[in-house]
């Protein structure tokens, strides 16, 4: 179709959608609630994923040396390891040191040591948690290395977490979704209903169904878009009053910043309004272009 031509659909679509203003307002702000609970979810599942893997970054490997072991061999396999970030090297000098400021007045004990029992050490960032296993099996094999430790414990349960979130957030926001579109597809039918004889006649005179189709189209577009917008001012909204009291209700808790959050939030609604504009208009004509 020629610019000019869908400009026209366009205009007809928002001309069916004030001419039902009550109607279209209705749909809107029904559609808009919806889109305000999934913006909710999303603002949910950035910050609880960021939370995860912010948690997972902390977990690293700790790698102790035996005694006489090649400080830098045991470096450079460690280093060469796919999934390694980097490393961070603690003497046995500094690791005993970090042992008597964390004993406090009790550090008096480790006088009555001769020798210092502590192992040379590696500390292994790595990439992302889900390689740490992996990782800790194949430092084990490194010769020179005594002993691996991660904290496997904590790792399972950091992963459970995220893995956890992903799948309630995205279940979450398709049952929304879901729920939404059955919502614009009711509310663009009636108006297909009322102009069923319009729909008829024009497939008579030989309009395609792309033709009779778009005006609908344009129509769930405009609906979508409009309650995206409004949903988006909302989330917005809400996300800034969280900004300002989270910090003395939870301080413990890391928040995203607004611009990490609101923009992703913003594009993805807008983009979910057009989509399910697109979805729901062409679901509720297909049965009348038959």
């Amino acid at each position: 179709m020629k610019i000019i031509t869908l400009g026209k659909l366009a205009g007809e679509g928002m001309a069916n959608l004030r001419a039902r203003s009550g109607m279209g307002l209705t749909a809107i702000t029904i559609i808009t609630l919806a889109f305000v609970v999934l913006g909710l979810f999303l603002v949910l599942f950035f910050n609880l994923n960021s939370l995860g893997t912010s948690l997972a970054q902390k977990l690293q490997l700790r790698v102790f040396l035996t005694d006489g072991a090649s400080i830098e061999t045991v470096g450079e396999s460690l280093r060469s390891l796919p999934g390694v970030e980097g490393l961070e090297f603690v003497s046995k000098a500094q690791a005993l040191e970090e042992l008597r400021k964390q004993l406090g007045e009790r550090s008096e004990l480790l006088d009555l040591v001769e020798e210092n029992p502590l192992p040379h050490t590696y500390i292994v960032r790595v990439r992302e948690a889900e390689l740490i296993p992996g990782i800790a099996e194949e430092a084990k094999t490194i010769v020179g290395v005594e002993e691996v430790v991660y904290g496997r414990e904590s790792l399972g349960k950091v992963l459970d977490f995220i893995n956890t979130v992903s799948i309630l957030s995205v279940v979450g926001m398709v049952i929304i979704f879901l729920a939404t579109l059955f919502i614009v597809v009711n509310t663009i039918r009636l108006t297909v209903i009322a102009r069923k004889e319009e729909i008829a006649i024009r497939k008579l005179v030989g309009a395609t169904d792309a033709f009779i189709r778009a005006p609908f189209v344009f129509e769930g577009i405009f609906m979508g878009l409009a309650s995206a917008s409004l949903a988006s001012l909302l989330a917005d909204f809400t996300y800034r009053l969280v900004l300002e009291r989270a910090p003395q209700a939870i301080p413990f808790l890391p928040i995203l910043p607004r611009e990490a959050v609101v923009p992703q939030v913003t594009l993805s609604l807008l983009g979910l309004g057009v989509l399910l504009g697109i979805v729901g208009s062409w679901v509720s004509v297909r049965k009348y272009l038959r």
